[in-house]
């Protein structure tokens, strides 16, 4: 999230530029001699710590630390914790927490925040209402938190909850409510601040760019005071993805200095406008390209057809993050060139649930033959450890309608909210009707029509229309003013 990104970025420089990793924000040194061993030790085991990514690595210096007089030394222990928590293990950093003997204000701060990046909002909150004192920086870490999750009424009885409030727990409140595209409250809130910051522009012209408002936006980008290299960002960004390319070639001709940020959303805009030589005529005079910049020219060139090119840029790209990597899968999997697809994904050095997704998606409409092999990457996608996501599960269930595995789709649509957190959408439960009206269970998929959690309409209705089922008074009921009902219903009628 943008704006989230812009008031971490000003509290640190509000706090005298307090970095996460100073021992000044960690509690201090334990009163170890100076120049002594200990002291030494402690300074070798912080920078393990910092560099650390990965929980094995975490639990053999917590290990090693655990031997030491560095036991009960609460600066060491708070890098664990903060360690656990970028680790993605926030149990495991409430135990460490709970061992330390002289807990400072730092420990309470530093176990919140290992609870909300991993998105365990409620045990951070309990964690808030246990400190023994908050300063300005708490309240607003906790308020981004709920923020962030896209909870707005959380954060709205924090704000009016503070004892005392800066520039930036304003700016996270007006941003709270720009990122839910709430924009006269975002206005509201903008219009109380005492004062502004470059940020509090910035999540306003955010707010009027996600409401879709492109004129109040432009308007609004020209009153600002000040401007900067985001500003710029939001506002050509903006105009290239709402199809004025127009307007965004003129800003990007008048920003002071043209980011990648800016040059990369004119090849995205471009590309989906079908504009392919001027998204590669963009791509060619960028002064500077990063991964990103390249897998959007890659992108383009697949969007457009010409898989061939779409290689080559890649080929030339120095360095390929698995967004390349699925943006070269996804040109010969868009461009029904499946078996160097399949290829690609078995070769690549990483993989993410976009990549499995990608494969799944062109598995599920080639499945003709009965072999079901989207639903066998699935089950590989499983095996290998990745969670899959709605559209995962989407794809499954379409290949399962093709090949009529019914088996195989009621279990993926029952684990969707049993074992993988997914809520099933309208479109999951209209393949799931597909499906067994294909399959001939008629009753079943009336049944599920009758107690989804959404109000049926046509498609569905349809399908079991067509399928043989009674249900031609409903789907009047529906449309009565449409003659497709009426064709399908006859038609239905008059089959043998």
């Amino acid at each position: 999230m943008r704006w989230v990104t812009q008031w971490r970025s000003s509290s640190s420089s509000s706090y005298g530029r307090r970095s996460i990793h100073s021992s000044s924000l960690l509690g201090g040194r334990f009163s170890f001699p100076l120049g002594s061993d200990q002291q030494r030790l402690q300074a070798q085991f912080a920078s393990q710590l910092q560099a650390c990514r990965d929980l094995a690595t975490a639990r053999r210096l917590h290990a090693r630390i655990l031997a030491t007089a560095l036991r009960s030394d609460t600066f060491t222990a708070n890098l664990l914790v903060q360690l656990y928590g970028r680790c993605g293990c926030p149990e495991i950093a409430r135990q460490t927490f709970d061992g330390i003997l002289a807990r400072n204000s730092f420990s309470w701060n530093i176990v919140m925040a290992a609870n909300a990046q991993n998105r365990h909002l409620e045990n951070a909150k309990s964690v808030f209402d246990k400190m023994p004192e908050r300063d300005v920086v708490t309240w607003t870490a906790m308020m981004a938190s709920f923020a962030e999750r896209g909870d707005l009424f959380c954060p709205k009885q924090l704000f009016d909850s503070m004892p005392e409030r800066n520039v930036v727990s304003w700016n996270v409140f007006v941003g709270a409510y720009a990122q839910q595209e709430q924009l006269e409250p975002s206005k509201g809130a903008f219009l109380r601040m005492p004062c502004h910051s470059i940020v509090s522009w910035n999540s306003m012209l955010t707010a009027y760019a996600q409401g879709q408002q492109i004129d109040r936006a432009s308007e609004f980008f020209e009153s600002m005071p000040q401007r900067d290299v985001i500003s710029w960002n939001i506002a050509i960004s903006t105009l290239a993805q709402t199809g004025d390319l127009v307007k965004a070639k003129k800003l990007l001709d008048l920003m002071p200095a043209v980011g990648i940020v800016c040059w990369t959303a004119m090849v995205v805009a471009n590309g989906q406008l079908c504009q392919l030589e001027q998204a590669k005529k963009i791509f060619d005079s960028m002064p500077d390209r990063d991964d990103l910049a390249g897998t959007a020219m890659v992108t383009a060139f697949a969007q457009n057809g010409d898989v061939d090119s779409a290689k080559a840029v890649f080929d030339a790209m120095p360095e390929h993050s698995v967004y390349a990597w699925n943006a070269l899968l996804a040109a010969y999997a868009l461009n029904s060139r499946p078996g160097r697809a399949m290829e690609i994904f078995a070769t690549m050095p990483e993989k993410d649930v976009v990549s499995w997704n990608v494969v799944l998606a062109m598995l599920s409409q080639r499945d003709q033959d009965g072999r079901g092999s989207a639903i066998q990457l699935f089950q590989s996608m499983l095996l290998e450890g990745f969670l899959p996501n709605d559209i995962s599960h989407l794809c499954v269930l379409i290949a399962c309608s093709r090949v009529g595995s019914i088996h195989a789709g009621r279990d993926c649509f029952a684990a969707m909210s049993s074992d993988h957190g997914s809520t099933p959408e309208r479109v999951h439960y209209s393949c799931m009707v597909d499906l067994l009206a294909r399959t001939g269970q008629l009753l079943l998929a009336q049944d599920l029509i009758e107690t989804m959690p959404f109000f049926p309409d046509d498609v569905e209705w349809l399908t079991l229309t067509v399928s043989g089922a009674p249900a031609g008074p409903r789907l009047m009921d529906l449309r009565p003013g449409r003659s497709g009902p009426y064709v399908v219903l006859s038609n239905s009628m008059l089959a043998p």
